[in-house]
C-alpha cells in the first residue's frame, strides 16, 4: 500500500516512472480535463469538487510508488489461514507520486457494515464480520507509516471524484451504442455516477453536492 519511499535520482530504477512533484496538482488538472470530454450531461458537482480540491490542496508528505488503483479485487491471496497477499496485480497505472492517494482509493472504495453501496462496490465480502473497518486500516497504516493521515479525507474524495469521471466516460460510450453487450453496468451508471460524486462531496464537507 505504497508502503516504501521511492528513489527519483537519475540512476534509481523508479526513475522511469516520472517525477513526483505537482503528483496531486496534476491529477485534479488532468481528470477535470477528461470530464470535459467524457461527458453528454451536466453535474455541476463536478466542478464544484474541483475547485474545493484547489482551495485545499494538502503538502505531500512523501513520494512513493502510486499504484493508481489499489483494492481488494488487484490483491492475490494465499488459499489459506490466515489472510496473507501473495501479490499486488495491474500496475499499468503505476507512478511516482503521493502515497496517501492509494489510501485514499482504497478507504474511500472499502466496503463496510452500514456503508451505502456505489458502483464500485465490486465485492460484498469487507462487509462479513472478521474485516477491518475503513478507521482499522487507516490506524494501521498510520502505525507503519508514521504519516499523518488529518488529510486523508481529501484523498478519499479524490479517489471517488476521479472515480466518477471515469465511470461517467464509461456511461457516455454506452450511451453511444459503443458497449452493445454491457446491460447492466453501463446503464447503471446514469444514477451511479451522480452517487460517486456525492459520496465524493461527503468526505469533503460538502453537502447535497451531486444536485447543485
Amino acid at each position: 500500500m505504497s508502503l516504501c519511499t521511492a528513489s527519483t535520482s537519475p540512476g534509481g530504477e523508479l526513475a522511469s516512472l516520472g517525477r513526483p512533484e505537482g503528483y496531486l496538482r496534476l491529477q485534479v488538472e488532468r481528470f477535470r480535463g477528461l470530464w470535459e470530454v467524457n461527458t453528454t450531461r451536466s453535474l455541476p458537482a463536478v466542478e464544484r469538487i474541483a475547485e474545493w480540491f484547489a482551495q485545499n490542496l494538502p503538502t505531500s508528505q512523501a513520494a512513493s510508488v502510486v499504484h493508481g488503483d489499489y483494492r481488494m479485487g488487484n490483491l492475490m491471496f494465499a488459499p489459506r489461514a490466515p489472510a496473507e497477499v501473495l501479490a499486488i496485480l495491474d500496475w499499468e497505472m503505476a507512478t511516482l507520486g503521493d502515497p496517501l492517494a492509494d489510501l485514499g482509493y482504497l478507504t474511500a472504495t472499502w466496503s463496510e457494515a452500514g456503508s451505502p453501496a456505489t458502483p464500485l462496490e465490486l465485492t460484498k465480502v469487507t462487509r462479513s464480520p472478521g474485516y477491518l473497518t475503513r478507521c482499522q486500516l487507516a490506524e494501521r497504516y498510520q502505525r507503519r507509516t508514521g504519516l499523518d493521515l488529518t488529510p486523508l479525507p481529501w484523498y478519499q474524495t479524490l479517489a471517488l471524484w476521479k472515480a466518477a469521471i471515469f465511470c461517467e466516460a464509461i456511461h457516455t460510450r454506452w450511451q453511444r451504442g459503443e458497449r452493445p453487450h454491457d446491460t447492466v453496468f453501463g446503464p447503471s451508471l446514469e444514477t451511479g455516477v451522480p452517487r460517486l460524486l456525492e459520496r465524493a462531496g461527503h468526505y469533503a464537507g460538502l453537502t447535497a453536492t451531486s444536485r447543485r
